[in-house]
């Protein structure tokens, strides 16, 4: 089990590396089910989220228009 799990955990490091952000969530949650309390997918998650979240706002220009305002 413990292999199969650095095998997800690898994985979805490449996953996330080439941008494929669903198929590296899904392997990293593979991950963790096999072993639970996995630092590095829960690491991976959490940094697949703000990656996810900063794609999501420079979309919508929400970042741009407030990176763009002067004060």
């Amino acid at each position: 089990k413990e292999d199969l799990a650095l095998a997800h955990q690898y994985l979805a490091q490449i996953r996330f590396a080439r941008g494929l952000w669903e198929d590296a969530r899904s392997s990293w949650k593979r991950c963790l089910a096999l072993e639970a309390g996995n630092p590095e997918a829960i690491r991976g998650l959490r940094m697949l989220e703000q990656q996810v979240e900063k794609e999501s706002m420079q979309k919508s220009g929400l970042l741009g228009r407030f990176l763009g305002k002067k004060t």
